[in-house]
């Protein structure tokens, strides 16, 4: 028998999932991890006239290399490799105890294919040299799948799971993981995955989860009842999380054309025409989450752009490239807990070292710090702002 080119290839395959082979007698092969997670299977050209058993496949391929075009005779307990030209060079290589060979011990059905596809051997090459630099080794091709982080409430988790089949939105179990219930989504979308997590807001004497999907944005009561959806009018992939102020929830669309909507979240069934406040689709990011600081909402997007924008009427006050391109959400700190933290170490070296010029000394380090902290500043911008005093700079040719 002259082995072909296609299960010489079947065999070096076969090789990297397991150094153990048994062929059984016919033309397939089928092969199985040690660790017995990778199952691989194939069908050849040959017709193997009996069962023989490989200890090292490796090995087995290294004495065939030896020859530029082997010829095998299989008989009781090796087989007999041998030049096709040249008869009188041969080798034996004896076949192993099938009992100490790892291999399946049954024809297993695999499973249909959902994809399929063709690659080259430069395109697989290309992706091998890829993993070996980047250390993985493995390669995992599937759909979009659920991309929502975790938010814990009451004796729930939550997250929505808005992959490419059945979206919904799961509440687990804090305690033990089983599904409390899980919701599916009522309106259709024509790009059916999104990643974004959902935030849990006040709603009368209870509570609402508002979780943005694709095309929608939907409301449901802590036990999963629908009380609310708005309609993006196209958005998908949506991952910048909702945000809630005085009544509003503030959602983006994602992609292709994201756009920040204000909706009075005290609706009850489709609200897109009846409590959407306002909208817009000025520098929106894509997937960074905005964030509002006394009445004012502050967005950038994925090109660096940062707004600025009255929450509750969508007015522009003002917008800046500050930035490349983006991805971070924004944050609002305070100070609040550093500077209390720095007062507290200040008072008790105070009290450690009693009443003298070091006390003094100490107290007006601790004045200092008060009046140059972050906190202190914010709230003296603040009043300022409120009394009509404006910050003096310009943006694009407008005073702030």
């Amino acid at each position: 028998m002259k082995l072909s080119n296609h299960t010489t290839s079947v065999l070096k395959n076969f090789a990297t999932i397991n150094q153990n082979l048994v062929i059984k007698e016919g033309n397939e092969m089928s092969t199985m991890s040690a660790m017995k997670n990778i199952i691989a299977r194939a069908t050849v050209e040959e017709t193997f006239p009996k069962e023989i058993a490989i200890y090292d496949l490796n090995e087995f391929l290294g004495a065939l290399s030896l020859f530029s075009e082997p010829i095998l005779d299989f008989s009781d307990s090796y087989v007999m490799i041998t030049e096709e030209n040249k008869p009188s060079t041969k080798m034996k290589y004896f076949y192993s105890d099938p009992s100490v060979v790892t291999s399946p011990s049954k024809m297993i059905t695999m499973p249909s294919n959902e994809v399929r596809f063709t690659m080259s051997n430069e395109d697989l090459s290309k992706l091998k040299r890829a993993a070996s630099a980047i250390g993985a080794p493995d390669m995992v091709l599937e759909k979009n799948g659920s991309g929502s982080s975790l938010i814990a409430f009451g004796k729930l988790l939550l997250f929505s799971a808005d992959g490419a089949d059945n979206p919904c939105l799961y509440a687990l179990n804090k305690e033990d993981g089983s599904i409390t219930w899980r919701t599916g989504r009522t309106s259709k979308a024509k790009k059916n995955f999104s990643f974004c997590t959902p935030l849990v807001i006040p709603a009368g004497n209870s509570f609402q989860i508002i979780s943005p999907a694709s095309d929608w944005c939907f409301s449901y009561d802590l036990n999963g009842r629908e009380i609310w959806k708005s309609n993006y009018r196209g958005g998908y992939s949506v991952v910048p999380r909702p945000i809630y102020y005085k009544g509003l929830v503030f959602v983006s669309s994602g992609y292709d054309h994201p756009t920040l909507y204000a909706i009075e979240a005290d609706g009850i069934g489709d609200v897109t025409k009846r409590k959407v406040r306002w909208s817009t689709g000025k520098a929106v990011p894509r997937n960074s989450s905005p964030v509002i600081v006394n009445g004012l909402l502050f967005m950038v997007s994925d090109a660096g752009v940062v707004s600025c924008l009255d929450a509750l009427t969508g007015e522009i006050k003002w917008m800046e490239r500050v930035a490349g391109s983006t991805s971070a959400s924004l944050i609002h700190a305070a100070g609040m807990i550093d500077t209390a933290g720095a007062s507290f170490i200040i008072l008790g070296m105070i009290l450690q070292s009693g009443f003298s010029l070091i006390t003094a000394k100490l107290i007006f380090i601790g004045i200092f710090i008060f009046f140059t902290s972050p906190i202190t500043g914010h709230v003296t911008a603040n009043l300022a702002r409120k009394k009509g005093v404006n910050p003096i700079g310009k943006t694009k040719g407008k005073t702030l």
